[in-house]
């Protein structure tokens, strides 16, 4: 079933309900709704109690975007804020915002803010203070990598995952010297 409503200011609007998106996309239900949760298939608007739609043109550049990314099309090596959420290990904080644990600081909770802005263009922050350049640097990144669209390298991804295991690995150990400094026994 496909919804027609008209924007006055954007022209007219089409929304489908999951059957039709499910056929479009050639992916089930769960499928679909664990690539919401993790951020990389469009959310579902409400449009009514019991019942929800996607808008047809968020779908059509989802399924663009995997065109794209799967023959290496006109983005090629293309970053984008997916990618670099994948990169970062963020979760999702609303629509379009992500948060991430820091690189540039040890980091006990996700200070680091992550959203799109215009032209695709990824903007971020640290809310821990942490200047753009000190988490581009800990992040392996550089700063067109944030206005190119330029994917993560092998080599920048393997230097992220080695760092979130050093931090990992010094966690732990800091964890059992608090928990004996205050007399309690680790084992």
């Amino acid at each position: 079933m496909t919804v027609q409503t008209e924007n006055t200011n954007k022209g007219s609007l089409s929304c489908s309900r999951l059957p039709r998106v499910r056929a479009r996309v050639d992916l089930s239900r769960s499928s679909i709704y664990d690539l919401i949760a993790k951020g990389k298939f469009p959310r579902p608007i409400k449009l009514g109690v019991r019942s929800v739609g996607w808008l047809d043109s968020e779908i059509e550049k989802w399924i663009r975007g995997r065109v794209e990314a799967s023959r290496g099309g006109g983005m090629q090596g293309a970053m984008t804020i997916l990618a670099l959420v994948d990169l970062l290990d963020a979760r999702r904080a609303g629509r379009g915002r992500f948060m991430a644990r820091c690189p540039a600081h040890d980091d006990g909770s996700a200070s680091l803010s992550i959203r799109e802005g215009h032209g695709g263009r990824i903007l971020i922050h640290c809310f821990a203070g942490c200047t753009l350049a000190a988490v581009l640097e800990a992040g392996g990144l550089r700063m067109a990598d944030l206005f190119t669209g330029q994917s993560p390298s092998p080599e920048q991804r393997r230097k992220a995952q080695l760092r979130r295991a050093e931090k990992e690995a010094e966690i732990v150990p800091a964890q059992a010297q608090d928990r004996t400094d205050e007399g309690l026994s680790c084992m």
